[in-house]
């Protein structure tokens, strides 16, 4: 029961994100590169990609705009 306590959980923080994030990045995923690129310590990130799919989507993060200030908040925050 606690797997499925904590899978629940897990989706409602995903929809949490998802709802902060709106249409500011066309993915989850390139959202979190944002948020990972958003901090001034972090000059470039190696994610895993493993579909040309997941590549084109983290090399179109590199020239989108970043997060907004107020959704990097809210994320940090929530």
């Amino acid at each position: 029961m606690r797997q499925r306590e904590k899978f629940l959980a897990d989706l409602a923080r995903v929809e949490q994100v998802k709802a902060i994030i709106g249409d500011k990045a066309r993915s989850l995923p390139q959202a979190a590169l944002k948020f990972i690129l958003a901090h001034p310590a972090v000059s470039c990130v190696v994610p895993g990609m493993m579909t040309p799919a997941q590549v084109d989507d983290g090399v179109a993060t590199s020239g989108a705009a970043p997060l907004p200030a107020s959704a990097l908040d809210q994320l940090r925050n929530n």
